[in-house]
């Protein structure tokens, strides 16, 4: 059910519990809250299975059908990590903030529909200029765009994005299809930014930063495979990343 339906997910304390809660956004437009998730979480696993704890957030054939990428992060103000920012399918970017079981509030459009914003692969949020503290967080938006560049918007706390600085730009970023940044390194921000690749390769890159994107760590290798870039390190006629790639498959092939 999920691999066909689940069209986005993001996780953030928005039953404002202390503990984490999964917002998933269905094809057919339809967004649920399922609050505080756990180990011992039993989600659904069939259409007509509902949890007794399950909060519709928006019914199904909603303009959410629209959405096209998440991020949660701490934009409102307060300490919990229970505000959204929606990059939606004409460009247009939108934040709601003290998200709840009540519903999606306070909606505040960052920037209007426009074709650049089109091209907005994949957003996720986190503290990367390591300005935020447990009573003033100020979350940054880090984008990774259609062409492999990737860049970070910092402080949307201040209700605009603005001051793009660009972190990475190369072919490899194409082949980004999930990231998400967190808190598991050493401090106490959430810098450090997970990506599972088109090939299957998952990398951390610890402590990222509005400058860069950090010391890159393996956690998934690609799939085994014997590619080679040639004696004269031109890329092969079968250059396997002409359809799948990641870090190491890359390194590997070129």
């Amino acid at each position: 059910m999920w691999k066909n339906y689940a069209d986005l997910i993001t996780a953030g304390d928005y039953a404002g519990t202390n503990a984490y809660d999964l917002i998933v956004k269905w094809v057919d437009g339809e967004v649920t809250l399922y609050p505080d998730v756990s180990e011992g979480t039993k989600l659904p696993t069939a259409l007509d299975q509902h949890l007794p704890n399950e909060i519709t957030l928006a019914a199904p054939h909603s303009v959410w059908e629209y959405a096209r990428g998440f991020a949660t992060g701490k934009y409102g103000g307060n300490q919990w990590p229970d505000d959204l920012i929606v990059r939606w399918n004409d460009g247009e970017v939108t934040k709601y903030i003290d998200i709840d079981g009540n519903g999606l509030h306070a909606e505040e459009q960052l920037v209007g529909p426009n074709d650049a914003w089109k091209t907005a692969s994949l957003i996720t949020g986190g503290d990367l200029d390591g300005d935020s503290n447990g009573t003033d967080p100020n979350h940054d938006l880090l984008v990774v765009w259609a062409s492999g560049t990737v860049s970070v918007f910092p402080d949307v706390n201040s209700g605009r994005l603005q001051n793009e600085q660009v972190v990475e730009s190369s072919s490899t970023w194409t082949h980004a299809r999930v990231i998400a940044l967190g808190e598991y390194g050493m401090n106490d921000w959430e810098d450090d930014l997970f990506v599972r690749w088109s090939d299957g390769e998952v990398t951390t890159y610890g402590n990222a930063q509005a400058g860069a994107v950090g010391r890159e760590y393996q956690l998934v290798p690609p799939p085994a495979a014997g590619f080679a870039a040639t004696a004269q390190g031109a890329v092969r006629p079968d250059d396997p990343c002409a359809k799948v790639c990641g870090p190491g498959l890359y390194r590997r092939s070129h």
